[in-house]
């Protein structure tokens, strides 16, 4: 774990360094940083700097190499949530390879290793939960004040969640990835400008009203459902969007967009063109006045060994341009 802290008067920074801590766990094998009592390190360092009148640590980082437990995370969490007033990191099953992570996304039965509720951080400004796979709830009592960045990745969820301003009044960035069991999302915030939702397995519903969004990326969340609620999006100030996912008409509604300037769709290409093209055909609609359409066609390396030898001809880009007067 590590953390920052200043004084009263802003100038003075200190860091605490803590040893690793690891129990033994007898059913698995393998080793755990933050056990799950009272005495957790985490914890008890935390305590040790509240004692010590330091309520206002910066920057919080902890990494859990092995697997930290969701009891042992949320005794730990409860009481950083006292105390920090900037930044909170937490990466658990850091050891693991990404992509053995991303794997686990894909698989239909996937190890159950509990939830938690993020208490509310009043203070923090930016929250970054990298969880391996534990179960989180974000319906906590009370208002995250400051709050303008949450991203979260490798994530459980339970059914529902849904986010306002009530909860979060002020947050500007919104980044899930590599998500479970999230079937619909609600969000309501007004100040919200960037969202970005990537690999939620299972989402069926999403609802977003943010009347100052400038970016939105939904990647690969409503495929992985084979029934869908649809999406009704209320973004009026939209800029860009990146839409890689199923699209259809009667059943995603993104009600006006004056002001969107690039759009990036599925393939449309190559193989499975003839799945991903009504996505792309749909949503190029939502663009009747378009003057300007640029679409790059990447050709693949074709190897010529049979007539030429063994040169290899090396991939490339077909640039098509059309242009209209309105």
């Amino acid at each position: 774990m590590r953390s920052e802290k200043r004084g009263a008067s802003g100038s003075r920074r200190d860091s605490l360094r803590l040893p690793r801590r690891c129990s033994r766990s007898a059913a698995s094998g393998g080793s755990r940083v933050l056990s799950s009592d009272a005495r957790s390190p985490v914890r008890v360092a935390l305590a040790a700097h509240g004692e010590h009148g330091a309520t206002d640590i910066r920057l919080l980082s902890v990494t859990s190499p092995y697997g930290a437990t969701a009891d042992a995370a949320a005794s730990w969490l409860r009481v950083a949530a006292l105390l920090v007033s900037g930044e909170l990191r937490f990466c658990n099953w850091s050891s693991i390879p990404l992509r053995r992570r991303n794997k686990e996304l894909l698989d239909d039965i996937v190890e159950e290793r509990g939830a938690f509720e993020l208490p509310c951080f009043t203070r923090a400004t930016t929250i970054r939960l990298s969880l391996g796979f534990l179960g989180l709830s974000l319906r906590p009592p009370g208002v995250f004040a400051e709050l303008r960045k949450l991203l979260v990745d490798h994530v459980q969820f339970h059914g529902e969640c849904t986010l306002d301003d009530t909860m979060m009044p002020f947050l500007e960035v919104l980044q899930v990835y590599c998500a479970r069991g999230l079937s619909s999302l609600t969000l309501r915030l007004k100040h919200l400008i960037w969202m970005d939702l990537f690999h939620m397995r299972g989402l069926r519903r999403l609802n977003a009203e943010a009347p100052r969004l400038k970016k939105l990326a939904v990647v690969d969340c409503f495929r992985s459902s084979f029934s869908q609620d649809g999406a009704c999006i209320v973004a009026e100030d939209l800029e860009a969007l990146w839409w890689q996912d199923w699209y259809c008409p009667s059943l995603v509604n993104f009600n006006k967009i004056p002001r969107l300037q690039q759009l990036i769709v599925s393939p449309f290409y190559g193989e499975w063109c003839n799945i991903y093209n009504p996505t792309c055909d749909g949503l190029l609609k939502l663009l009747p006045r378009i003057h300007c359409l640029q679409m790059f066609i990447p050709i693949k390396p074709v190897s010529a060994a049979s007539s030429f030898g063994s040169s290899t001809a090396y991939s490339s880009k077909i640039k098509l341009q059309m242009e209209t007067q309105c």
